[in-house]
């Protein structure tokens, strides 16, 4: 069970004795040796030369501290941030660091693990257009807006974009709850994000049909993702646009990270650092911010 413990040998957090032997306390000292240790395998690639020739992606898991265990109230004062249930244990970051570096920059952009791959391969000078390579995710250094779909963790059809975490109900959409990633608090408008609702369920099929056409490795069995689905749902359609997109305008994911809200980057490179991702999930994948 997570927060992993650490052995007292190699603990250099020292908490209070309110805080010994429990699960915030563990997780405390499990996130401070984690920095310690990122920062001693940095200094090694720098003593050995390798830090000015390497692309370096740092990326984490999801959850830090489970709803189930901890009130958020007691882990806001703890952690003398605003933690929320459904918002902070998605919150996940992504740190790349390029050949040649030396500042970095932070971009607010929400994404998830399926962007990670068009991400780097933009930054190393990659086209996966050229490469025929499909992907359903979107270089976060030269999109505009983003959407993160989740499933496993959290109902059907819920979803993450730039502004909100939007969690579905029993019907779907319907009767959905949105907050807010920044204040962290209830939305009222929620009906203006309902093309971005119908978007990630028609992704989501999308990448669940594709997923069924992959060659059959032996010994796998593969199922249906979408077991899931919320009150209402339609059947997927061959094929799906972004609101406000042209018909038969490429989108983002048909065969590369360009996309009607994608900014190419004019010599194949990003040149950026320290990007944060938003929230993290399976079939959609973890978000990142």
């Amino acid at each position: 069970m997570l927060p992993i413990k650490i052995k007292e040998a190699d603990k250099r957090l020292h908490l209070p004795d309110d805080f010994a032997d429990r699960r915030l306390g563990d997780y405390l000292t499990a996130v401070n040796y984690t920095d310690y240790a990122l920062g001693t395998f940095i200094d090694k690639l720098k003593r050995s030369g390798l830090w000015d020739t390497s692309v370096v992606v740092i990326y984490g898991d999801h959850f830090g501290l489970h709803k189930r265990y901890h009130r958020p109230a007691t882990v806001s004062k703890a952690l003398g941030i605003p933690y929320h249930k459904h918002i902070s244990t998605y919150n996940v970051p992504l740190i790349i660091h390029l050949p040649g570096q030396h500042e970095g920059k932070r971009i607010e952009r929400t994404g998830g693990q399926i962007d990670i791959l068009p991400t780097v391969a933009n930054v190393m000078g990659i086209d996966l257009k050229q490469e025929n390579f499909t992907t359903f995710g979107h270089d976060l250094a030269n999109v505009d807006h983003n959407i993160v779909g989740s499933r496993y963790y959290m109902p059907a059809g819920s979803f993450f974009n730039d502004d909100i975490v939007f969690v579905a109900g029993k019907n779907g959409f319907e009767d959905g709850k949105a907050y807010d990633l920044r204040t962290l608090l209830p939305v009222q408008n929620v009906e203006r994000y309902r093309p971005d609702f119908e978007f990630i369920q028609k992704r989501m099929g999308l990448s669940d049909r594709y997923v069924k056409r992959l060659p059959a490795r032996p010994g796998v069995k593969l199922e249906s993702q979408s077991k899931q689905e919320p009150a209402g749902a339609k059947a997927p359609p061959k094929a799906e646009t972004k609101p406000g997109a042209k018909p038969g305008e490429k989108q983002a994911g048909d065969d590369g990270p360009a996309g009607p809200r994608a900014k190419p980057s004019p010599n194949g490179k990003a040149g950026k650092d320290g990007s944060k991702e938003r929230i993290k999930q399976p079939a959609a994948d973890h978000p990142a911010r």
